[in-house]
C-alpha cells in the first residue's frame, strides 16, 4: 500500500512537470534535467533500502550462530568470495588459511567447486590453527575432495577434513564425494590420537545446515622401541566431525566411517592401550557437544586391537566405539536425530587383557541423550544383540532397519510430527531420506 501510494504521488508529480501552465515557465531543458535527476534520486534511494536490508540479514543470521539462509549473488562488505577457479577478485578454496586470506575471516561461496580427486591440505593444517570465521556454502557445492595425509610425528594430535579445525562459524556446506584418509605411524613411549571427519577434523564451533558424502577413514599404529614403554592410541572418526564439543545442527552424512587403532609392543615390561571411535555423524561428541536435527545412513566401523607380545601379553587393554550416528556420546545432548546402516565393533587383546564393545547411537529414533555400553540395548523398538566374545578381532554386532522404519524416515509428516524438524528447511519424500532445501543435492 506504501509502495502503491508513493507511485501515485510520483505520477501526479510528473503530471504536474507537464502541465501547460508550467511548461510555459520551464525550459525544455530544465524539464529534462529535473526528470532525470529525480528517477536518479529514486533508483538510489530504493537501492540503498534493498542493500541495507540485505545487508542487516546476512549480520543478523551470522550473529546466532545459524547461518545464512539465502545470500544470493551479491557479496556484502568484509566477505572473500570462493570459486572454483579464483577468477576476477575471488578466491580458490585452497587460498583460505594463507596470509592474505586469514583463518578469521568471512568467506562465501559463490560457484559449485570441483576438485576432480587432486590431492586437498585441509583448510588450516599448515599453520595448525583453527578456523575462527565463517564460511558459508550459500547453495553452492563442493565435490571431489581428496585428502590423503600420512603422518610420522610422535606425541601429538594429527586432523584431517576439509577444515583442519573448526571453532568458527561453517554453515551450508554441501560436501559430496570427499575422501578423507589420515594415517600414522610412530614407535616408543607416548600417547597419539587423530580426529578426523569430511567438515572438521574437531568441531568446538558451528557446523549447520551442512551434509557430506564418501568415505572417512583413520588408522593409528605404534609400537614400542624399548623396555618400560606404555603406548597409547586413539582414533576419532566421523562423517562431519571427529570430536564435537560444539553444535552441530540441521545437518546429515552419507558417508562410510572408519577407525582403526592399534597398540603392538614388543619389548619387555611395556603397556599397550588401543581405543577406536566411530560414528556416522560423529566419533565421540563431549560434554559441551550439541547435536541437533542430524542423521547419518552410511556404514560405520570401530576397531581396536592391543597386542602385546613382550612379557606382558595380559597388560592390553582394547576398546571399540561404535554408533550409527555417535560413537561415544561422553555426556553430551544428542536430540531429535536418528541413524540407519550397519555398525560394527571389532577389539582384540593379547593374553587376558581387556577388550571391550561399545555403541552409541545405532538405528532409530533418539530424543534424549544417550552414551551406551550395550550387552543387549533396545532403541525405540530396535534391539541389537552383540554375541561375539573372545580375545580374536570379532564382529560384536550388526544393526539394521525395517523396510516399514526407512519409509517413516523418509516421510514428511513422520519426520515433522515425530523429530519436530522443520518443513521449511527440509525436504520430504519416499524415495530419499530428509534433504536440505537450500543446499546443492
Amino acid at each position: 500500500m506504501v509502495a502503491s501510494c508513493r507511485k501515485n504521488y510520483f505520477l501526479i508529480f510528473l503530471t504536474f512537470l507537464f502541465d501547460k501552465k508550467q511548461g510555459e515557465k520551464m525550459s525544455i531543458l530544465r524539464k529534462q534535467n529535473l526528470i532525470i535527476s529525480i528517477l536518479m534520486l529514486f533508483i538510489i534511494a530504493s537501492f540503498g533500502v534493498t542493500y541495507a536490508f540485505w545487508a542487516s540479514s546476512v549480520e543478523g543470521s551470522s550473529s546466532i550462530g545459524e547461518g545464512v539462509l539465502e545470500i544470493g549473488t551479491w557479496m556484502p562488505n568484509d566477505f572473500f568470495g570462493v570459486t572454483e577457479d579464483g577468477e576476477g577478485d575471488m578466491i580458490k578454496l585452497n587460498e583460505i588459511g594463507t596470509i592474505a586470506y586469514p583463518l578469521s575471516g568471512k568467506y562465501i561461496q559463490m560457484s559449485d567447486i570441483n576438485w576432480n580427486n587432486l590431492a586437498f591440505t585441509p583448510i588450516g593444517l599448515t599453520s595448525s590453527s583453527a578456523f575462527t570465521g565463517e564460511y558459508h556454502g550459500n547453495g553452492f557445492s563442493i565435490s571431489n575432495i581428496n585428502i590423503n595425509l600420512t603422518h610420522t610425528n610422535t606425541g601429538t594430535t594429527s586432523y584431517a577434513g576439509l577444515f583442519y579445525r573448526n571453532s568458527g562459524l561453517i554453515s551450508r556446506v554441501s560436501l559430496i564425494n570427499a575422501s578423507v584418509q589420515l594415517t600414522k605411524s610412530a614407535t616408543g613411549i607416548g600417547t597419539d590420537d587423530l580426529r578426523l571427519g569430511a567438515i572438521a577434523g574437531e568441531n568446538t564451533g558451528s557446523i549447520v545446515y551442512s551434509y557430506s558424502s564418501g568415505t572417512v577413514s583413520g588408522t593409528m599404529t605404534r609400537s614400542s622401541s624399548s623396555n618400560n614403554e606404555t603406548i597409547n592410541t586413539y582414533v576419532f572418526a566421523g562423517g562431519i566431525a571427529g570430536t564435537n564439543s560444539g553444535n552441530i545442527h540441521n545437518s546429515y552424512s552419507n558417508s562410510t566411517i572408519s577407525a582403526i587403532s592399534n597398540a603392538s609392543p614388543a619389548n619387555n615390561n611395556s603397556f599397550a592401550n588401543a581405543f577406536g571411535y566411530a560414528g556416522g555423524l560423529v566419533g565421540r561428541n563431549e560434554s559441551a557437544g550439541s547435536i541437533l536435527n542430524t542423521y547419518a545412513i552410511g556404514n560405520v566401523t570401530a576397531e581396536a586391537k592391543a597386542v602385546n607380545t613382550g612379557n606382558r601379553p595380559n597388560q592390553s587393554e582394547a576398546r571399540a566405539y561404535a554408533g550409527g550416528l555417535v560413537g561415544h556420546n561422553n555426556s553430551g545432548s544428542v536430540s531429535y536425530s536418528f541413524a540407519t546402516g550397519t555398525v560394527q565393533a571389532r577389539t582384540q587383546a593379547s593374553g587376558t587383557g581387556v577388550a571391550f564393545r561399545y555403541f552409541g547411537y545405532i538405528n532409530g529414533l533418539g530424543t534424549s541423550n544417550s552414551s551406551f555400553r550395550l550387552d543387549t540395548q533396545s532403541i525405540s523398538g530396535f534391539v541389537i544383540t552383540p554375541s561375539a566374545t573372545g580375545s580374536s578381532v570379532q564382529n560384536t554386532a550388526d544393526s539394521t532397519v525395517t523396510s516399514t522404519t526407512q519409509a517413516n524416515l523418509r516421510s514428511e509428516a513422520y519426520i515433522t510430527s515425530n523429530l519436530l524438524w522443520n518443513a521449511d528447511e527440509w525436504n520430504f519424500d519416499l524415495t530419499y531420506y530428509p534433504r536440505l532445501k537450500k543446499n546443492k543435492y
